[in-house]
């Protein structure tokens, strides 16, 4: 009996050691490497600065926003489609005339995949395109030519973050990408319409080719891209902080 008692004496005592931290402290710390993915528009040099001795004054500071447009997904089909076919889906006259009847007669902007803009608010839509009819043939019993395409609304695109970002009132951050991303399609959507384009390259068509061989010819076109500058000109003048950036491009076909 007295054994029995000290034993649960024992228990009721508090632990003199302090709770652990719940690691292993000899054990170092890897820190993750900062890695940059994104090679689909050109950054200015502050969103490269890794180095961790750069002066705290000039990085830039967080600032309100705010919306000037919206981004909307889009899904043409299974999501599998093949590139031609989901141009015509998209380019179809029923399409196209359901979607500017939602925006008072103005167009939208497609990034040719799966990514859509418009300054109007629209809710998800669901459209049934006919193929057959909208380029004038018999459909099959079987299996007429019909295609779902489905528009859903995102986020919004606050334009004025690139002013602020540049005004040096805000980090950068996807935001700043985004505004970037939709400007680059901007400015690639008129040349598509009449050249033939190549992501940021455009060449005219019918132009002087040289022939390299049998099978391939070389061409010579334009490479367009959209960088971000200082707001402030350097010879005085009026600017934006966007420069235009254009030069020479070769290609083979």
């Amino acid at each position: 009996m007295a054994q029995l008692a000290r034993l649960q004496g024992d228990q009721t005592r508090q632990n003199p050691f302090p709770s652990g931290p719940g690691y292993d402290p000899a054990k170092p710390a890897t820190a993750k490497p900062s890695i940059i993915t994104n090679t689909r528009v050109e950054l200015p040099i502050a969103a490269y600065a890794l180095d961790t001795n750069v002066d705290s004054s000039s990085l830039p500071r967080r600032a309100g926003t705010r919306t000037a447009g919206k981004s909307y997904d889009v899904l043409i089909g299974g999501g599998d489609e093949k590139r031609g076919k989901i141009l015509k889906v998209w380019n179809s006259k029923p399409l196209q005339g359901k979607l500017r009847a939602l925006t008072g007669g103005m167009p939208w902007l497609w990034d040719g995949n799966k990514i859509a803009w418009t300054s109007y608010n629209v809710p998800e839509q669901r459209f049934l395109v006919n193929l057959d009819a909208e380029q004038g043939r018999q459909p099959r019993a079987s299996s007429p030519d019909e295609v779902f395409c489905i528009i859903r609304p995102t986020k919004s695109l606050r334009m004025a973050c690139l002013s602020v970002y540049l005004n040096i009132q805000m980090q950068f951050d996807n935001s700043v990408l985004e505004n970037v991303n939709f400007l680059d399609h901007l400015m690639r959507i008129g040349p598509s319409q009449t050249l033939l384009s190549c992501k940021r390259l455009f060449f005219a068509r019918g132009q002087q080719r040289r022939s390299l061989d049998k099978c391939i010819d070389a061409m010579r076109g334009v490479y367009t891209s959209i960088r971000l500058c200082s707001p402030k000109s350097s010879v005085g003048g009026p600017a934006t902080g966007l420069a235009l950036n254009v030069d020479v491009a070769n290609g083979t076909f």
